[in-house]
């Protein structure tokens, strides 16, 4: 899946195409590419590189993935905003998040930090 330029912000976690070994984080957004830092597989030292947007790609948000976010063992925080993550099923895994305007089905990792963001008003930890 392609993801649009428009979907991401600073922070958010994907892979790219040429190595799907390494999570990169965005560090900043230009115009058709994105700056993403990561640690080199062949160096194992920290690397920052700008690449393209049809280059990156989003990360499946997963049951293991949720386990590393130390923030969502106090669900009960989510339903102060007027919405609730209310589905979770295996072996793949969905989340549906209902707000007073709309229910939107959240994929991938990117959409949850983004949603996490807006909605809590501070950065998902993830310990990947």
């Amino acid at each position: 899946m392609q993801i649009k330029s428009t979907d991401f912000r600073i922070g958010n976690l994907v892979k790219t195409d040429f190595s799907e070994t390494n999570l990169k984080t965005i560090v900043e957004l230009k115009h058709k590419a994105a700056s993403v830092k990561y640690i080199r597989t062949d160096t194992n030292e920290p690397h920052q590189s700008m690449i393209d947007y049809e280059r990156l790609i989003p990360i499946p948000l997963t049951e293991a993935i949720l386990l590393k976010c130390p923030q969502l063992e106090h669900i009960e925080k989510f339903r102060q905003f007027n919405f609730e993550v209310f589905s979770i099923t295996f072996p793949e895994l969905d989340i549906w998040c209902i707000d007073e305007i709309k229910i939107r089905r959240i994929k991938y990792l990117h959409e949850f930090q983004n949603f996490y963001k807006e909605n809590i008003g501070e950065e998902l930890q993830i310990s990947l």
